[in-house]
């Protein structure tokens, strides 16, 4: 064997080793953070299973986690799962330092949404974000709160962005493909390039029982008023009444 090929495999060996340890380390690590969770009767998951961060993270009685979920919960934040919660594979949660999320009963979130919070966070029972869905400020540092009523739905592959608070009543319907803004650019009577101007932030309120078809854009700043209607497509770029059907772009109310 010549010391040329006797170099090269050792320098493959060495690298082959490597990844195996760093795989390795990295895997014990997630083990030893998903050992320090605090776990309630009941508690199920399949591996694999990625658990990082120095947050305290708490689950009720009866979870379920399934394979290729991955959860980070960053300095002094908490993380709170109630009874009968689901997470399913591929679901991404990342939790930023001091942030306070509570995820209430029964509630099921589907993979492979992707949910960044850095602030804090109310979700209660019988709550469900399908798959797809990505929930983040689009802002960077500019992160509001976000709440959400029991009963509520958000279909799956909806965007909702969180540079400004959100609020959702119970028992609210918000159907697939949709996208929720809560902020805006300056771009008037300047020459600055209309999307990287400074953000205009303003909250967005989606209140009991409203029912927000496939679709649909809401922008910033509107609140869709207990019981109304948004039909498929529709833009929205004002308030919508109590009990109020509205359609189009912009969505004006049905007559």
């Amino acid at each position: 064997m010549s010391l040329i090929f006797k170099n090269k495999f050792l320098k493959i060996l060495f690298i082959l080793l490597s990844d195996i340890s760093r795989k390795t380390f990295r895997f014990l690590y997630w083990l030893l953070r998903l050992s320090a969770i605090k776990k309630d009767s009941g508690f199920k998951c399949s591996f694999p299973i990625v658990v990082e961060g120095k947050g305290i993270i708490s689950v009720g009685k009866n979870a379920n986690w399934k394979a290729g979920v991955n959860i980070g919960c960053g300095r002094q934040a908490t993380l709170t799962f109630g009874d009968d919660s689901t997470l399913e594979q591929g679901l991404f949660i990342r939790v930023g330092a001091q942030a306070r999320v509570v995820f209430g009963n029964n509630v099921r979130l589907e993979g492979p949404s992707k949910i960044y919070a850095s602030n804090n966070w109310s979700i209660r029972d019988r709550v469900t974000i399908a798959s797809g869905c990505d929930l983040f400020a689009r802002e960077p540092g500019q992160d509001g709160e976000f709440k959400v009523g029991s009963g509520s739905h958000i279909g799956n592959n909806t965007i909702i962005d969180l540079s400004d608070s959100i609020t959702i009543g119970d028992d609210v319907a918000i159907g697939p493909h949709c996208v929720i803004y809560t902020h805006d650019h300056q771009y008037k009577e300047n020459k600055e390039i209309p999307w990287k101007s400074s953000a205009i932030r303003k909250p967005v309120v989606i209140e009991d029982g409203a029912w927000v078809g496939s679709g649909v854009t809401i922008l910033s700043g509107v609140r869709i008023g207990k019981g109304a209607v948004v039909a498929a497509g529709a833009m929205v770029t004002k308030d919508v009444a109590d009990y109020k059907v509205v359609i189009g772009v912009p969505a004006k109310t049905k007559d």
